[in-house]
């Protein structure tokens, strides 16, 4: 819509992508590659990312909007238009379950099976203890709670899922697809293709935490 063309834009880091290209199904996610498409799902770590910039400038209702309904992670696509992978979904699905037994931990140390879902909205709104806390923490905890709450539950899910597809001797389709969807949440798209992934000063997921971190521990 502002006019510019591909060739305007130009390549970025062609060895991997083509101009303005989306990236290929067969495209690594940090070394690993994936063998269904889940490009678009780790694209979650995006809806994060916007929600983190809008919070600084305590632009409330666009980051609400976003964790509520989604605008870059596609769950499927169809001729009447994206479905959308949602925080807010992810935050409060019964799939979370799977997660044993890390899910039950959460749910009873929160006292809530909506734990995560109760602190961003919370944040959001800025009740309760949110409404003595500055713009600034209240969007940390809004965007913090979807990074290391809301995506790590929902990845280790399907993680533990994959697992129990196996052990069910079902498809090995099926246990790859749900494999691949954990590490799309996980990991997230900002890392890339490379092994070891983007800067730490990138990464959104709990990938990136894991690389910030790792050095303390060795």
């Amino acid at each position: 819509c502002l006019g510019f063309s591909c060739a305007d834009i130009g390549a970025y880091k062609t060895n991997v992508i083509g101009q303005c290209d989306e990236i290929p199904g067969d495209a690594a996610i940090v070394g690993y590659t994936p063998s269904s498409e889940v490009h678009d799902l780790a694209k979650i770590d995006l809806d994060i990312l916007q929600m983190k910039i809008l919070a600084r400038y305590s632009a409330w209702t666009p980051v609400k909007g976003i964790y509520e309904y989604g605008k870059n992670a596609i769950k499927s696509k169809n001729d009447s238009g994206n479905t959308y992978e949602t925080l807010l979904d992810m935050a409060t699905s019964d799939t979370r379950g799977a997660a044993k037994p890390f899910y039950t931990y959460f749910t009873s140390y929160n006292t809530s099976p909506v734990y995560a879902d109760n602190v961003v909205k919370g944040a959001l709104s800025g009740t309760g203890r949110y409404n003595s806390m500055s713009d600034l923490q209240r969007g940390e905890q809004v965007f913090k709670t979807c990074q290391y709450q809301v995506t790590y539950m929902q990845g280790i899910a399907h993680l533990y899922t994959a697992v129990d597809i196996c052990e069910a001797n079902k498809s090995t389709d099926e246990i790859m697809e749900s494999y691949d969807k954990g590490i799309a949440m996980l990991v997230g798209s900002i890392e890339g293709s490379q092994e070891g992934g983007a800067p730490t000063s990138d990464g959104m997921l709990m990938y990136n935490l894991a690389n910030k971190r790792c050095g303390q521990f060795s």
